[in-house]
């Protein structure tokens, strides 16, 4: 087997290795941002839930112009 260096009274492996869908599945991409806030901004984003919030915000945002863009494509 390429890659293990089998020793001579030693059976060969037939377990292991890579396989087509093992693994921890695969998430997006993300990039990290960073934005300046004040002491009382930061404070008021980290009750608000922080970077979970955040991508909350931002995903319903997104959902909410693509619905627009719809509506203006199919009526």
């Amino acid at each position: 087997m390429p890659g293990r260096l089998e020793l001579p009274n030693e059976k060969p492996v037939k377990h292991g290795g890579s396989r087509v869908g093992a693994g921890r599945p695969q998430k997006p991409a993300t990039k990290p941002y960073s934005i300046r806030l004040t002491d009382d901004q930061y404070h008021h984003y980290q009750q608000l839930g922080g970077a979970a919030w955040i991508k909350r915000l931002i995903d319903a945002s997104l959902a909410a112009s693509e619905k627009v863009l719809e509506k203006r494509l199919f009526d």
